[in-house]
């Protein structure tokens, strides 16, 4: 059934065809243009086979039909009508062929077309001069989901740069110049991408845009790459600016880039430093050298590793060290050098002074006063110093040849050996004294040390030994050792008890009359085994002062006891005194026992006779109390005796002078009471009473006293000269007493000056030394002192009749003042006698004669 089907619709069409052809055939006289029209159709319907089929069927039945007789199926018309009908159908077929082969080239051309534009690894689309779309191609049908005439293509654009892109195709397609322009297109996941769309425009023979042809390439992977690649080179500016660094880019025409740690360091900005200019900031011992080694490197291309100085914003010079490698350019045909400056300054000021050290090392290490040597693992020498050298007369190299062992002293070499072969074998250092032999033949002690010299890991690598040259200290030692054993034989002869302790009281040593005296050794007094050769008596307090100066680490001395070695105790002083170390810790006792036994019977006999002589010295006192009373009172009673023998002779005159006679009355009185002030003093001055001070002008107790000491006629022709310095401060004193002091001095003065050749003079003289003191000086032109000192001694005395009492009261009188009393000799002749004495308020001086 099927098979027939297909028959039929295979073979029933040109049938058909033939069919209705050879019907407007028959008719073609009266329907020709509807068989044209038919025909037409035909073509335009089936093709050129079914056209070509119609048309020769046409054809056929129009001509028989022509030629026929005429006969009753005949159709009126002429032969003509027929020729001309069967010739339009032919020329329609035959531009009905044409336009089909032209349409088909059309065709298979946009077939093409489309195909290639649909194999195009891009996004093309067709678009007229206002913008429009016409046709997009598949990978835009794909990618954003549109229709293939790419209708409402702006919904694929980013809302942001839909009007830019729509703006700048309108501005070109107005230019008529070709179109690019980046834009973002959604993708049909809602995605957007960056795209670069370019266009060109298609003309016609007039040069008018017909259409414009675009094309549309993702860079979506080319944007990422230059975000990331803007952002390494942000990171890498930011790297090169915050780098600890002064990084620079040179070329051969000079500095092209520079960091802002240079521009913060040198304090100027990029621009100074470009070119040349960056060369007067480097020091200018360094400048030379620099640019020369920088031409260097530019002319051969090699890199350049240098050190200079650069001066900084504060005007500072520091050292940098400047690495810099050349790279060549993107033509090949230049080089630029990208340089790295590190600020060394410490490292290199270190680097200078390790150097000193070093070179400090190596002048201590030859000039050294010891033999210095390195001894490598099997024992031989790889170094020695100089030292070394000069004393043995052999280098390293010699030391390695012949070695070195011949040069220990035979005595010595065994010892020696021994030590070395510990050492190389068990790496343990050793420390000793040994004899080597020197260049000149002579044999030295040497203190030598040696010690393993290990690495990191513990390794020993080496041997370092010091020799100190130990001569002088072992002669000293031997000389020592000698004067230690004379020591000991002089402790041992010394007619004393010589004795040391340890720290805790433990004995350590007692000399030989020690040990004879007590009958005891060492061993015997160890762990305070002394304590027993002392006297019972004094046993406890013996210990109890002996522990106490241990435990203050005080000097003592204890005088006590001790039996000799036949049982009789004799007394004797012990003395210790501690010796202490550096630090001032003790470190043992020495001490010494006298014997004092003659000198303790001397003491007790003094101790009797001194008893004698102080019932003696008690009768010799009231003596001397007498005595000073009766100085007391001797002056004011003559003056007594004077006054009233005067006022005798004035009574016995005729007619009497009873003025005079009551003038010298009155004067009687007045020196009763004097003495009986004196008595009172005296009274006061045994029974240790306060005295009684009150103010009083110095001035008038001065004159008062020279009037006191003239009343006497064998004084009145001595000229006193006196000098009181005006409005003298009031001083608080006992008058009386002060003027008893005055007058045993200038008593003293004119007694000086009596019986010499000179003429006498006497002169007082009283002013103020500072705000509170007052100095009375009594100045002589007599024979002088021959002691300023003892005079002021009781019972010391120059005069022939003298007691000796007066300076010694005067003096004690003054202190009791407050004040002070001296005597000395003046530059040529006599003394001088000052008294000072406390005063009150200022006054302004005045000097009266």
């Amino acid at each position: 059934m099927n098979t027939s089907s297909r028959k039929l619709r295979q073979f029933g069409k040109p049938l058909l065809i033939m069919l209705l052809a050879a019907t407007f055939g028959w008719f073609v006289q009266a329907i020709g243009v509807v068989a044209v029209l038919f025909i037409s159709v035909l073509v335009k319907r089936f093709g050129k086979f079914e056209a070509h089929l119609a048309a020769t069927t046409f054809t056929v039945v129009a001509v028989l039909f022509a030629l026929a007789p005429h006969s009753q199926f005949k159709v009126d018309g002429g032969f003509p009508e027929t020729a001309l009908s069967i010739a339009c159908i032919w020329i329609t077929i035959a531009i009905a062929k044409e336009r089909d082969s032209a349409e088909e080239v059309i065709r298979r051309s946009e077939k093409e077309l489309r195909e290639a534009i649909d194999t195009v690894p891009a996004m093309v689309c067709i678009a007229l001069p206002d913008g429009s779309v016409v046709s997009i191609s598949r990978r835009w049908i794909e990618y954003a989901g549109l229709s293939p005439t790419g209708l409402n293509w702006q919904a694929a654009v980013h809302p942001d740069d839909l009007e830019r892109h729509f703006a700048a195709f309108l501005k070109c397609s107005a230019a008529g110049v070709p179109f690019e322009d980046e834009v973002r297109l959604r993708r049909a996941d809602g995605e957007f991408r960056w795209f670069v769309v370019a266009a060109e425009p298609f003309r016609d023979k007039q040069g008018r845009i017909l259409k414009w042809y675009g094309i549309g390439t993702d860079i979506e992977d080319r944007k990422r790459a230059e975000e990331e690649l803007r952002a390494a080179e942000h990171e890498a500016r930011e790297l090169l600016e915050r780098v600890p660094a002064l990084i620079s880019l040179r070329t051969a025409a000079g500095i092209a880039y520079t960091n802002q740690r240079i521009h913060n360091y040198i304090g100027v900005g990029q621009e100074e430093l470009r070119g040349a200019g960056w060369q007067k900031y480097i020091h200018p011992e360094d400048r030379e050298r620099t640019l020369a080694n920088q031409t260097r490197s530019t002319e051969e291309v090699e890199p350049m590793d240098h050190l200079y100085r650069l001066r900084g914003a504060d005007g500072a010079y520091r050292w940098f060290r400047t690495i810099a490698e050349p790279y060549p350019s993107a033509d090949g045909k230049s080089y630029c050098w990208y340089g790295v400056a590190t600020d060394i300054d410490e490292l290199y000021r270190s680097r200078e002074l390790l150097r000193e050290r070093e070179l400090q090392l190596n002048l201590l290490t030859e000039n050294l006063p010891a033999v210095l040597f390195k001894a490598a693992l099997d024992g031989s020498i790889v170094y020695i110093n100089q030292k070394g050298i000069e004393y043995c007369g052999r280098t390293a190299e010699d030391l390695q040849q012949k070695g070195w062992t011949d040069l220990i002293h035979p005595d010595d070499f065994e010892e020696t050996s021994n030590l070395c072969n510990r050492l190389l074998t068990e790496n343990v250092g050793y420390d000793t004294v040994n004899r080597f032999i020197g260049a000149d033949g002579q044999y030295r002690w040497f203190h030598t040390s040696v010690a393993a010299y290990r690495d990191d890991t513990g390794k020993t690598i080496a041997f370092h030994g010091i020799m100190l040259d130990t001569t002088d200290q072992k002669a000293a030692e031997l000389a020592l050792q000698e004067s230690e054993q004379q020591m000991q034989r002089m402790m041992d002869t010394v007619p004393s008890i010589l004795w040391s302790v340890a720290p805790d009281g433990r004995t350590v040593f007692i000399n030989k009359k020690a040990r004879d005296y007590i009958g005891l050794t060492v061993d015997q007094i160890q762990d305070w085994g002394w304590i027993q050769v002392i006297h019972p008596e004094e046993r406890e307090y013996v210990v109890q002062e002996f522990k106490k100066a241990l435990a203050s680490g005080s000097s003592f001395g204890i005088e006590h006891r001790t039996r000799r070695a036949d049982g009789i105790y004799r007394w004797h002083i012990c003395r210790g005194e501690p010796l202490r170390d550096e630090d001032g810790q003790i470190v043992q006792w020495f001490g010494l026992d006298i014997d004092i036994d003659e000198r303790k019977r001397t003491e007790d006999h003094l101790r009797e006779t001194r008893d004698k002589l102080a019932r003696a010295s008690r009768v010799a006192t009231v003596a001397e109390l007498s005595a000073s009373i009766a100085h007391e009172l001797n002056q004011p009673l003559t003056a007594v005796m004077a006054n009233a023998q005067a006022s005798r002779r004035w009574l016995s005159n005729s007619p009497p002078n009873f003025n005079e006679a009551m003038t010298s009355i009155e004067r009687v009185l007045r020196d009763g009471r004097v003495a009986d002030e004196r008595m009172q003093h005296i009274r006061a001055l045994f029974k240790q009473q306060p005295l009684r001070k009150k103010h009083a002008w110095p001035s008038q107790i001065i004159r008062e006293a020279i009037r006191f000491v003239q009343e006497d006629a064998n004084r009145t022709e001595i000229p006193i000269d006196v000098q009181i310095a005006g409005n003298l401060p009031p001083i608080v004193v006992e008058q009386i007493q002060i003027q008893e002091v005055l007058i045993n001095l200038i008593s003293n003065g004119i007694e000086a000056m009596e019986s010499r050749a000179r003429p006498p003079r006497l002169m007082i003289r009283a002013t103020l030394v500072n705000e509170s003191e007052l100095l009375i000086e009594v100045i002589d032109n007599g024979s002088g002192l021959k002691d300023t000192q003892s005079i002021f001694d009781a019972f010391v005395t120059t005069k022939e009749k003298g007691m000796g009492i007066g300076l010694a009261v005067s003096r004690s009188i003054v202190e009791a003042h407050d004040g002070q009393l001296w005597a000395e000799n003046n530059p040529d002749y006599g003394a001088k006698f000052s008294v000072k004495l406390p005063c009150g308020a200022r006054r302004v001086p005045r000097l009266e004669s």
